[in-house]
């Protein structure tokens, strides 16, 4: 690769979100290609009900270093065991253990419900950037007590790219702002300014002009594949592979990069490099036809990305696994394994209030607890008082991380399947001020 001189860089960005109730009718789309241990979805497989492959936006690198960091005690396979409990960790929020019996078999699953609005509670993302990944004690840890809130609970979040960039599979958007979506309109769910957990979509466009010559960007902040979109990565991307897990050597060194640091081109060449993005600027990639659109550009060429200006009501967004209910209603699973056998599940719904969430961590794979199929998580999930629920990450990512107390520092609730705590990219919570 070219190197050149180092200028300009302006990054402006939105993202077109549209909105709907979980109320809203849907059925899960086709089913995802799953590794083997039906957690995290392999990179090039469309997730059930989420992104397709390429799918992103951008944002600034927030300071997300808590001072103080209260540590969370991780928990381990050998106390793997049951117990029935219930606690409030505010007057409105209650956390519960408890089992149940399916299929013949003992499941133990931990459940949050809590009002959002009340006793100062609100939702937030927990993300230091797109492929950054924690334990979800290290993330609880890290945000109880910063900016004089508490963690009240918390789960793990989207699907990921495990095997290769580690970033989610669908959109993301932390704090209102937009860091991974794409020009299509990719389900999410999340919560709105009016702390109402809601499905909606999430679309963004933007343009990225080099050397006066404008071009469509495809997708933002997601991994690169042989596909003909045009993809940025802006800093808020992180550590992640640039590449897809999909993406074969051969084809990768077929694609082109060019990196910009402010406002000007200061490397360009074929292949997919590992050098962070500038903080004031931005790489683009192209693949498959799209790599023949950078060709010609060079070190020292004016660069510029703009994005349309209209961000959606969110608080926070992400994507998710698939319908679970909608109007109190079960779908119709695909047959497949993914949806029909056993795993820990993580799921989020609301209740016919959308201001009152719930969260549920089914625990599995262990002695004393078999896990839950996509259809019988739905059908608890709707026990416990939801109308409307979507499936997040399963298998070793599921957990849950709560307060038993008012005054208790959070902690391990629930049962990780690998024996001990996976990290991974994000997390959904809920703070408190009081």
């Amino acid at each position: 690769m070219r190197r050149g001189d180092r200028r300009l860089a302006a990054v402006p960005l939105a993202a077109m979100a549209a909105l709907a109730v979980l109320t809203a009718p849907g059925a899960p789309p086709a089913a995802a290609t799953v590794g083997p241990d039906t957690d995290s979805v392999s990179s090039g497989a469309a997730l059930p009900g989420t992104a397709p492959s390429g799918t992103t936006l951008s944002g600034a690198v927030p300071s997300d270093t808590a001072a103080g960091a209260v540590p969370v005690a991780p928990r381990t396979a050998a106390a793997a065991t049951c117990r029935a409990a219930t606690v409030r960790p505010t007057p409105s929020t209650t956390v519960r253990t408890a089992s149940t019996t399916v299929g013949g078999r003992a499941v133990c699953y931990h459940v949050v419900t809590a009002h959002m609005g009340s006793d100062g509670l609100r939702g937030a993302l927990l993300a230091d950037s797109v492929t950054t990944k924690r334990r979800l004690s290290d993330w609880a840890g890290r945000a109880h007590g910063r900016g004089g809130e508490r963690l009240v609970a918390a789960v793990n979040g989207d699907f990921y790219d495990i095997r290769g960039s580690q970033a989610p599979r669908g959109p993301l958007v932390r704090d209102g702002v937009a860091w991974k979506a794409s020009d299509s309109s990719v389900p999410v769910v999340g919560v709105d300014t009016d702390s109402r957990l809601r499905r909606g979509t999430l679309r963004r466009t933007g343009t990225v002009t080099l050397d006066g010559q404008a071009l469509p960007v495809g997708a933002v902040n997601s991994p690169a594949a042989a596909d003909d979109r045009l993809r940025v990565f802006t800093p808020v991307w992180g550590p992640g592979r640039r590449a897809a897990a999909s993406l074969s050597e051969s084809a990768a060194a077929e694609c082109r990069e060019v990196v910009v640091d402010e406002g000007t081109v200061t490397e360009a060449g074929e292949g997919i490099g590992d050098t962070a993005v500038p903080r004031s600027g931005f790489v683009v990639v192209g693949c498959g036809g799209a790599a023949e659109r950078l060709a010609g550009f060079g070190a020292g060429d004016a660069a510029r990305l703009a994005y349309d200006d209209s961000g959606g009501p969110w608080a926070f967004a992400l994507g998710h696994g698939g319908t679970l209910l909608t109007g109190g209603t079960v779908p119709t699973f695909p047959d497949r394994s993914h949806y029909q056998s056993r795993h820990p599940r993580t799921a989020i719904g609301h209740g016919a209030d959308a201001r009152r969430i719930i969260l549920l961590v089914v625990d599995g794979r262990q002695a004393h607890s078999a896990g839950l199929s996509y259809a019988d998580t739905a059908r608890l999930i709707a026990r416990l008082g939801a109308t409307d629920a979507v499936m997040l990450d399963g298998g070793g990512s599921s957990e849950l991380v709560a307060a038993r107390s008012a005054t208790a520092r959070p902690s391990v609730i629930s049962h990780p399947s690998d024996g001990t705590e996976r990290a991974v990219p994000h997390a959904i919570a809920l703070l408190s001020d009081r």
